[in-house]
């Protein structure tokens, strides 16, 4: 049976957060590939250790795994702000894998390229459906570029956000590489329109996903034909309905356990079993799914409801803009104004982006002051959107 649960950590977290995150969890062990010059003291005694070198050959004959009972603690990304702790079984785990392995019809013949961290679910759902279909996995090596790895394994699929597959697409070498994937699917953030008509035209298999750590990683999957990514087809594991807020529900087979909370685990389902995403979205009669915002994002200016992912995708049409983020400013009149960090290509010129955000969006939507993108508090997988909030914290009101 198995008997450990296993948290895989950011190796770039400072010292300190570490050791907070260590001491919430109740870790027993702290596993690296060297010995820590820093003892982590957890509520059981200190137990750090190189595991991995001192314990190699200790294995256990004949282990059974029950995959029902608790197996991995997976930080969220903590988009809104502190990350969650959710406890997934190996079923949970098995249950996505499979799915989306039998949506592209992966086989001993494929080869996935693991371009994601696996401290992100996104990352170890790669692993997992690798090990359930008996499919090549290629890691590339400490020090190897996304690029280099591309070139050397030439894989049939890879999982990647679009600040990677932006950055790919500067290699001729690259490109035709990707050109002969069977699936290049991406999610993790909004993607800019301009990526996605080039990626078309380019001739890649787009895929687009929706998905939640909560859910072992994808829900819904969409093959881009057309520049459009709503409309996606909803994994058959799941059970999804619309709230009568437009939020979405989920329950099925990979729903996790709970949060790890205060050292015990917290079931946060309704009565019926239903999972409270705070997402919000529609079905279509065709069953697919199409998902516009969050709750827990939305501010209301001047009376308006803002939700601030209605914002990024118009301002991701425009041209030359890699990356949007939009956010609430405190503002005297209106309680709230929105603001929004861009990545450009160009020099940010704040008169012409408003101007073509006016001509799909009404005034008050349009961002009253655009900022350049942070690079420092964006680790290119999932954004804070909190510790952009933050950024604007010396922002004076704009009365």
């Amino acid at each position: 049976m198995n008997k450990a649960i296993v948290l895989p950590l950011n190796p770039k977290f400072p010292k300190q957060q570490t050791e907070i995150i260590l001491k919430r969890c109740k870790a027993r062990f702290y596993i690296t590939d060297k010995i820590p010059d820093v003892k982590f003291e957890t509520s059981e005694g200190l137990i750090s250790k190189d595991f991995l070198s001192q314990n190699a050959e200790q294995t256990e004959p004949g282990l059974n795994l029950n995959p029902q009972i608790p197996a991995t603690i997976i930080l969220t990304s903590g988009s809104s702000g502190t990350p969650k702790y959710t406890v997934h079984t190996l079923e949970n785990h098995f249950a996505n894998a499979q799915a989306v392995s039998h949506y592209f019809k992966v086989s001993e013949q494929d080869n996935w390229l693991l371009a994601l961290p696996v401290f992100h679910v996104a990352g170890l759902a790669v692993i997992l459906r690798a090990f359930l279909t008996g499919a090549a996995l290629s890691i590339p090596v400490q020090g190897e570029s996304l690029d280099d790895a591309l070139k050397i394994h030439k894989p049939t699929h890879i999982s990647l956000v679009p600040t990677q597959l932006q950055r790919l697409l500067k290699s001729d070498y690259t490109v035709k590489v990707l050109q002969k994937c069977k699936a290049i699917f991406l999610g993790g953030s909004a993607i800019p329109k301009p990526l996605i008509q080039n990626s078309l035209n380019i001739g890649f298999n787009l895929f687009t996903s929706y998905g939640m750590t909560e859910l072992c990683s994808t829900i819904a999957i969409k093959k881009v034909k057309d520049g459009r990514t709503g409309n996606a087809d909803i994994l058959p594991i799941h059970q999804i309905k619309i709230a009568d807020d437009d939020e979405i529900l989920i329950k099925g087979k990979s729903l996790f356990q709970g949060y790890f909370t205060d050292g015990k685990l917290e079931n946060v389902s309704d009565p019926a079993g239903w999972f409270h995403t705070k997402d919000l979205g529609r079905i279509n009669d065709a069953n697919q799914l199409t998902v516009w915002g969050r709750k827990d994002n939305m501010f209301i200016s001047g009376g308006e409801n803002i939700y601030p992912e209605e914002i990024e995708k118009h301002l991701l049409e425009i041209e030359g803009i890699r990356q949007a983020v939009v956010v609430p400013v405190k503002d005297k009149e209106f309680g709230f104004r929105p603001v929004a960090f861009i990545d450009y290509r160009y020099l940010l010129q704040t008169l012409n982006l408003k101007a073509d955000l006016q001509k799909t969006i009404p005034s008050f939507k349009i961002p009253i002051a655009f900022y350049p993108w942070p690079q420092d508090i964006f680790d290119g997988i999932k954004l804070n959107r909190k510790k952009f909030i933050d950024r604007l914290e010396n922002v004076k009101d704009t009365n």
